[in-house]
Parts: C-alpha cells; structure tokens; sequence
C-alpha cells in the first residue's frame, strides 16, 4: 500500500522491474537496474487499508456468474470462471484444521475417536494485509484484505484413525503485482482454494501421559490457480502430533513440528520452498463446555531458516464452546513477524458437528 493509507492504482509499478513468481525459483532477469521489491507480510505495515472493496469485488463476482447462464452449465461455468490465474501460484496461508477436537491452528493429538463417527466443521477467516510489497519508498499491498470458507468432512474410525477432505473458497482484494510480478495477476478475486485430503493416526491416546499421533496432508493443485491461492503443484505436509491432558474437564496443551514440502516459487526478494513448520497451543477449562485458547504457529522456509521475511509468525486467543454434538470457535490474533503471509490482524469463526454418542451407540 502507499504511505499515504493506500490510495494508488492498481497497476502502480513498472511491468518489467526485477522479481515474479516462477516455477523455477529464479527471479526473472528482466535486464533493468530496477531494485528488487521487498516482499512482506502486512505485520510489518504501519499504512492504512487499501484502495478498493474485497466486499464489494467478491459480491460483483457472484452476480456477473449468476447472470452467465443457469443449470448445470452454469455450475460448470463458476468452477472454470473464478479468477484468471497465472502460470504459477503460491500459496499465504496455513490449513485449516479439519478434526471438531482441533483449534483455530492448532490440532489435537488424539481427537476423541470412535469406531465409525462422521463429523463436518464450517470454518470462516479473515486476514488484514497478508501480503505487501515495498518498492523505493512507496509500500502497497499485494493482497489486502483476504476471507476464506472451508468446509472439512471428516471420518473418525477404528478408534484410532481420523480421515478428512477439506475444500474452500477465497475472496481477496489488492493492488495488483504490477512491478512484482512480471505475470501481473489481477490479485482482487474470488477462487478455489486447492482441495486438501487429510489424514491422523493416534499412537498414543489420551490415556497415555503423553499423546502422540502422526498426521499428514495432501494438497491437489486443481481448481482454479489465481495467485497466492493455491501451490503450482502437489504438496504434501506431514508432522508430530504431541499433547498433554491437563485435567478432566479439558484443559491440555499441544505442540506440532512438521515438514511442509512444497513446490519451490520466487516473489521479489522472497524465494518460498519447503517449509519446516511449528505450533504451539492449548486451552484453559472455564467450565464443563466453554475454555480459553492460546495459539501461536508459524513456519521458516529451510534455505532461510528464521529469517523475518521467510518465517510468518501468527498468534491467536479465541473462547470454544462444545456439547457432545456441537463446538463453536471464535478467535482473534496478530502477526508477530514480517514473514510472508503475516497479516496485521486475522479473525475466525469455526463451527462443529459430529454423530452424538447416544445416534453412535444405536448405529
């Protein structure tokens, strides 16, 4: 964004200055002496909102679908005509979880399983500024403002397994990356976000003094590919689950390390490839069904390992409530370093459902 609080075109910056996302994670040599962009998370932005509605961008999407055609061939028209992408596409943002035990970022070790129990969770998220670049003396961001829905069906079985396929959508509104990225994409969309099958297998459960799980995700790139929504290929994110009970109405403390194997893309001085990734989190018991949650999570690509720019960092606190069928999660949190994808501030609200015992006990 500007100094001034954002107000600038959209494709404020020369076309051929150094940078872009590629495939082959070498900035593209566009033979200027242009500096290289400074490519930020928005928690190191002190300027205003940028110029523009992610509101109003994401409702004139809509209409302009409903109004193509209606049937069948206008379902097949939305999944085709969310956003135009460019050749290669990263991704900002964490996953969501997928498991009703999980938090805003941080998933249980050994959820409460069952020998065959189905379970849905509905998650909506919003990010201010994740993305911004800074080139000379001007600052702008790439990406402004961004929401998210997802939607997570998943399968608990054998008492000890826990299945789950994740889809969603993102809505996002920005300056472009006019002078970033040579491909210059139109970063105020509504798209896909890539499919994600997920999967976690509990090897010690809560029983145990510790518990202890392994987890992995698998992450298609189909859909459609609109910039900073989705990886130019298949990943794959595998990782430790740790946790420890803290007393009997629910209170416990989780720890994640994992490896997030991605393919490898360069953003003006940022080159973003695989990842080791890190959480840390719990809840505080407030009574039978409500607690307090503590969150923080991040990520520092191997080449680069704990350089700001390369390690987002994010922090949340959020009140859960649950019955035996039902949870409800409403969070709040910061950026707390300049990595990419680091919004200034981010918020979300998760809903759960599973089988209750009493319709599982009768199935």
């Amino acid at each position: 964004m500007n100094a001034d609080g954002g107000s600038g075109e959209r494709d404020g910056g020369p076309s051929d200055a150094d940078g872009g996302l590629t495939g082959d994670g070498g900035p593209r040599d566009q033979g200027t002496d242009e500096p290289t962009p400074r490519v930020r998370g928005g928690a190191c932005s002190a300027g205003g909102p940028p110029s523009g509605g992610l509101l109003t961008h994401a409702l004139l999407s809509l209409l302009m679908l409903m109004l193509r055609r209606r049937g069948v061939g206008a379902g097949l028209m939305l999944l085709v005509s969310l956003g135009s992408a460019p050749a290669e596409a990263q991704r900002l943002e964490p996953d969501a979880p997928t498991a009703p035990d999980d938090r805003a970022m941080i998933e249980r070790a050994a959820p409460e399983l069952a020998r065959l129990r189905p379970a849905l969770r509905v998650g909506a998220g919003y990010v201010d500024d994740p993305l911004v670049a800074i080139v000379g003396d001007e600052e702008r961001a790439l990406v402004g403002e961004r929401f998210r829905l997802s939607l997570a069906a998943s399968l608990a079985f054998l008492e000890r397994a826990h299945l789950a396929l994740r889809v969603g959508l993102v809505a996002q509104d920005g300056l472009g990356a006019a002078g970033v990225d040579e491909a210059q994409p139109d970063l105020a969309t509504v798209a896909l976000a890539a499919p994600a099958i997920d999967g976690r297998v509990v090897l010690l459960g809560r029983e145990a003094p510790v518990e202890l799980a392994l987890a992995a995700t698998l992450r298609l790139p189909v859909g459609t590919g609109d910039a900073f929504v989705r990886d130019s290929g298949a990943s794959v994110w595998p990782r430790v689950l740790l946790a420890r009970q803290l007393d009997g109405r629910g209170s416990f403390v989780a720890l994640s390390l994992g490896v997030d194997v991605r393919p490898r893309a360069t953003l003006g001085d940022l080159t973003i490839d695989s990842l080791w990734t890190f959480g840390l989190g719990g809840a505080v018991a407030i009574g039978q069904r409500s607690a307090i949650t503590l969150e923080l999570s991040g990520a520092t690509v191997f080449a680069r390992a704990f350089d700001g720019p390369h390690s987002p960092l994010r922090a949340t606190a959020g009140l859960r409530w649950r019955s035996d069928a039902l949870s409800v999660h409403l969070w709040g949190g910061v950026g707390l370093s300049p990595g990419f994808g680091t919004p200034d501030a981010l918020f979300g609200l998760s809903l759960g459902w599973r089988l209750p015992v009493a319709d599982l006990a009768d199935a």
